[in-house]
């Protein structure tokens, strides 16, 4: 998370725009991609697009990444962020229908696994096009509750100090300049709320295949907690452990992007 937030504040020197979703929800590379596959990304708490800037040109050709980033960080980082899941999936929802015209996929890792697990049981309740494959990292399964003290009511010294302690860190910088600070820490903090807020209401399992990965040294998510997302769909279900901590998606990025593309292989992906 905390090599992360300082991007925040310069995302477009890596050659990223908005492919035309109002309000910047989906952004991808500049360049025209005629990939068979949208590869919808949700970035954990504190993130944004910079979190899979790299993604782009190392998925394989067949794949187009697509970051989805909500109000309250990077290019988005002076609008009001969501707190609640009932107001900012409904409004994700109307921002990408339009995008879902070609086969598509959703990897959410952390807070992102459950926004993007909630965007398609929406996606579902409005009888639109449904992703194929639901792509997971370190997250604990919707329906497990969330097992940590919460931080996200917490004067901002000790929420910072709490964030620091959970996730591995603030950028120094961030902590001793008031400005960054007031700048960065009020969307992490509505990230960690939603985060801490969430609350599962039970409905039929997916209809897309799950995926899940996890850190072996992650701290935070019990390998129970991500096994338990096999209650949450009626095809077929895999779970992979990679090394790394909770942030494994950095260091085992060519591991996770190859697992994906394969499972995407072994279960083409269809319309509808």
């Amino acid at each position: 998370m905390a090599q992360y937030l300082l991007r925040c504040l310069n995302y477009l020197r890596n050659g990223w725009s908005v492919i035309g979703i109002p309000n910047n929800w989906v952004v991808c590379r500049s360049n025209e991609n005629s990939s068979a596959v949208r590869l919808f990304c949700f970035p954990y708490a504190g993130g944004g697009l910079s979190v899979y800037r790299t993604w782009a040109e190392e998925a394989p050709s067949e794949i187009e990444v697509c970051c989805v980033q909500w109000p309250g960080s990077q290019n988005r980082i002076r609008e009001t962020p969501f707190t609640c899941f009932d107001e900012l999936v409904p409004a994700l929802v109307s921002a990408i229908s339009r995008w879902l015209d070609r086969p598509f996929a959703f990897y959410g890792h952390s807070l992102g696994a459950k926004i993007a697990f909630e965007t398609i049981r929406e996606l579902r309740r409005q009888g639109r096009a449904e992703p194929s494959h639901l792509f997971v990292g370190a997250s604990h399964a919707p329906h497990v509750p969330w097992p940590h003290p919460g931080l996200h009511l917490l004067e901002e010294d000790a929420f910072i100090e709490g964030i620091q302690r959970r996730y591995g860190g603030v950028p120094q910088q961030v902590v001793d300049d008031p400005d960054l600070r007031s700048l960065l820490i009020p969307g992490l903090r509505a990230d960690v709320r939603l985060t801490e807020t969430y609350r599962y209401t039970p409905e039929a399992p997916l209809n897309s295949p799950i995926a899940v990965f996890g850190g072996t040294s992650d701290r935070t998510v019990d390998p129970r907690a991500l096994q338990a997302w096999q209650h949450q769909t009626c095809k077929s279900f895999r779970l992979r452990m990679m090394d790394g901590d909770h942030f494994f998606l950095n260091a085992a990025r060519q591991e996770l992007l190859s697992a994906i593309a394969t499972e995407i292989q072994l279960n083409p992906i269809t319309v509808g």
